[in-house]
């Protein structure tokens, strides 16, 4: 007997959203850990796949969800902080801080990974 149409559809939306988050929570709460306490980190984490996976349907046609989970992301650590950073500083943070290299910083960002090397060069050049 085959399955309601609904169960099938459910299925893959955890598969897919569990895809996502296997692929961008670690370097989440990387990025949240070294701007906010341990405890405060874990939180945003949670927070950002909350809101994602409270809405995944309409998150997954966005024409780039990452992007719009690092927004979130993002957002959420700044008003935490009371600090907001730019690009430049967030892609300098991730590369010399935490050792990211700019390919993983690029699938964390949402971002094409010539764009992050252009924000690294130019958070680089700020430098003095």
């Amino acid at each position: 007997m085959r399955r309601p149409r609904t169960t099938i559809t459910a299925h893959r939306y955890s598969t897919t959203f569990r895809a996502f988050y296997d692929l961008l929570r670690p370097g989440y709460l990387t990025y949240a850990q070294a701007r906010l306490p341990a405890a405060e980190a874990t939180v945003a984490v949670a927070h950002t796949f909350g809101i994602i996976a409270s809405d995944w349907s309409t998150t997954v046609r966005r024409p780039n969800p990452a992007a719009y989970a690092w927004y979130l992301h993002t957002h959420y650590v700044s008003r935490r902080t009371g600090t907001c950073i730019s690009r430049e500083e967030e892609v300098a943070l991730m590369h010399d801080v935490l050792h990211l290299p700019v390919h993983r910083i690029a699938t964390l960002t949402g971002r094409e990974p010539a764009a992050v090397a252009a924000s690294l060069g130019a958070a680089h050049r700020c430098i003095c």
